[in-house]
């Protein structure tokens, strides 16, 4: 029962693990889908968001579970299948060769089990609102929706059930989906009934993003500048000094670093043969690959009509043909297991041969004939094949479970006054020196500093909010991987380096800082032509800056735009004909505003309804995350790590 992480109310272990585990949370945004059909064909890509809480161990939820929601309870299988059903939709974006492996290293597993937890979070509100659906309202909201409906656009049930199977769901399941969504819309739309955006809001800020200004602008490059030969020693000394932060070493400071990491456990951990076999055991639906098999099927509802089908099959013709003769549809099942069947189906189309038409069989859907167009076999791969694999899951999974307690044992050492150096040999940890490291994590030479078991960065954080001499207490490096603790041993202050030891550097800093002038005192004379009537063409033919006619642009230019953020931040602020001057890529540029360019009434108008509706949308999402985290104070959460890290590591 050691995996599992309590959210919301109950006893927590003490102050100090509260105020460490607490810190450890992840918010996960929700959307919802806006149509019934993505939710059906690509069911529940739901980015979710869910905190996660204080952990403590528990001791009344099943195992069986991955975590729970008041009295709802979260199962493998609901966590797997929201998994493969996100997967699937991810590939659509993505592309179909992403692997499971890949999408678990994304965190799209947490990401399902986080969704799943919402939903039950939902569910239960709704229910202890005392909000009901009935089977007859979802049964017509399921009659209306696009996808169900023929040509004509009539409700086709037919079309229905081969749809539903499709995606491997039942008239039941989806009637409760429904139910539920309904339920689920009633809550969501009555905390945005009351938001109104006044249109004129709307428009103002449409019409604010969308104008666009053209400019003027006249280009002075640093390079152009006269070369200002080479400065002298007091000068040196000068720039040198008011320049002092380009050339000053950052603070360094030498660090002691603790780490425990799930890592370093495990390769102390020693598995067993006798371990080896109760965790296959355990496992060895893992290591079945089940025959899958390629099917052509026809559903009606009638045996006369699937009767019809198969003898026209059974004559000869193709089950397609067969289907397309008797006037009705033949949809392929592809790379399918036998328990993705209804269990009538099951025997029968695992068991018929290749290229082979069934007789007419009768399942809850319908009537099925199904003809096999491939056959791939199954296999089991033996202990002995996934031995290595299984040893590392296993010292992976011991060391996990270790790694919390190691980690308290630390601090309660630290807390007891124990130096670094003891407290590591109380817990076997890995003590790592560091001479000097800058708040980046580099060394003096400006390498990143590697070696440790937890990122660099996290350590310095740490350590750049120490004293010299003091110690951190414990903390998360990587989640479920790794702590570490750090003392402060020394600090070397910033300190400016020796003029002789970046002369050449200065040298070329003063001649760029000089031409920078130059062209800065050039670009100032040529907005003074300009703002006493001058043209910029004529300017640009006297002084040989470039001239160029920019095209309109609003307040955030392209990426290629030469209008650098600030340039164009000083274009909307001027009037037509006035002119600013700014810093460009490797120069100086004069600007002046040519042009106004509003957006077009009609074009103002379209977006201004949108602008309403996304502000709304915004608000309304502000208002159901503030829901559910009221709805998280009030249900007791609890999640099973251990058993989602199962799922995660599963293949």
């Amino acid at each position: 029962m050691g995996g599992w992480d309590i959210q919301g109310s109950g006893p927590v272990p003490t102050d100090k693990q509260f105020a460490r585990r607490s810190r450890h949370m992840l918010q996960f945004i929700r959307k919802f889908s806006g149509s019934w059909f993505s939710k059906i064909l690509f069911v529940f890509l739901i980015i979710s968001f869910g905190i996660w809480g204080v952990g403590r161990v528990g001791t009344t939820v099943s195992d069986q579970a991955v975590a729970r929601v008041g009295d709802t309870e979260i199962t493998p299988q609901d966590v797997d299948r929201a998994f493969r059903q996100q997967m699937n939709r991810l590939r659509q974006t993505m592309g179909p060769e992403l692997t499971a492996e890949q999408a678990k290293q994304m965190g799209l597993m947490r990401a399902a089990l986080q969704d799943e937890i919402q939903r039950a979070l939902i569910k239960q509100a709704t229910h202890d609102f005392g909000l009901r659906v009935s089977e007859q309202a979802a049964a017509q909201k399921i009659a209306e929706m696009p996808v169900f409906k023929d040509k004509s656009g009539q409700f086709d049930p037919l079309l229905m059930r081969a749809l539903l199977r499709q995606n491997q769901l039942t008239e039941e399941e989806i009637v409760g989906e429904v139910r539920e969504d309904m339920a689920r819309t009633e809550v969501t739309e009555a905390l945005a009934a009351g938001i109104r955006v006044p249109q004129t809001l709307a428009r103002d800020l449409v019409r604010y993003r969308g104008e666009q200004r053209g400019a003027e602008t006249l280009f002075v490059a640093d390079k152009a500048m006269p070369d200002p030969g080479t400065p002298d020693q007091a000068a040196l000394e000068a720039f040198h000094k008011a320049q002092a932060v380009r050339y000053t070493a950052p603070e360094y400071r030498a660090l002691t670093v603790v780490t425990l990491s799930t890592d370093a456990i495990a390769k102390t951990e020693e598995v067993s043969d006798d371990d080896l076999k109760k965790a296959y055991d355990a496992r060895s639906k893992e290591f079945v690959k089940p025959e899958r098999r390629d099917l052509d099927q026809v559903l009606v509802d009638t045996k006369e009509q699937a009767d019809k089908v198969a003898q026209a099959a059974a004559g000869g013709k193709s089950l397609a043909d067969a289907a397309k003769a008797a006037g009705v549809s033949m949809l392929p099942l592809a790379n399918i297991t036998k328990a993705d069947l209804p269990a009538e189906l099951q025997d029968i189309a695992f068991s018929l041969p290749q290229g082979k038409v069934s007789e007419p069989v009768k399942s809850g859907f319908g009537w099925h004939v199904v003809a096999v167009t491939k056959i791939v076999p199954g296999s089991t791969q033996t202990l002995d094949q996934v031995k290595a694999q299984l040893v590392e899951q296993v010292k992976a999974e011991r060391a996990t479970d270790q790694l919390y307690d190691l980690s308290n044992k630390l601090d309660d050492a630290i807390s007891g006054g124990a130096s670094l150096e003891e407290a590591a040999k109380k817990v076997d940890a890995a003590v790592t020196k560091i001479a000097a490291v800058d708040r980046e994590g580099k060394d003096p030479a400006g390498k990143p500093v590697t070696g440790l078991a937890v990122p660099i960065a996290k350590v310095v954080q740490t350590a750049f909010g120490l004293a010299s001499g003091d110690n951190s207490s414990t903390t998360e490096g990587e989640r479920n991987k790794s702590y570490f603790a750090v003392r402060v041993d020394s600090v070397q202050a910033p300190a400016l380096k020796p003029l002789d030891q970046v002369k050449d550097q200065v040298i070329a800093d003063w001649k760029s800082s000089k031409r920078d002038e130059a062209a800065k005192a050039k670009a100032k004379d040529i907005a003074d032509k300009l703002k006493a009537g001058a043209t910029a063409e004529q300017v640009a033919k006297e002084t040989g800056a470039v001239y160029t006619r920019q095209p309109p642009v609003g307040r955030t230019p392209p990426k290629d735009s030469p209008l650098t953020p600030e340039l164009v931040d000083a274009l909307f602020t001027l009037k037509p004909g006035e002119v600013t001057t700014g810093a460009a890529a490797d120069g100086q540029m004069v600007v002046r505003l040519a042009a106004l360019v509003p957006m077009p009434e009609p074009l103002l108008a379209d977006r201004a309804t949108v602008a309403a509706k996304q502000l709304r949308d915004g608000v309304a999402g502000d208002l159901y995350v503030q829901f559910l985290d009221a709805l998280r104070q009030r249900y007791r959460i609890t999640e099973n790590r251990t058993l989602l890290q199962r799922l995660e590591h599963q293949e």
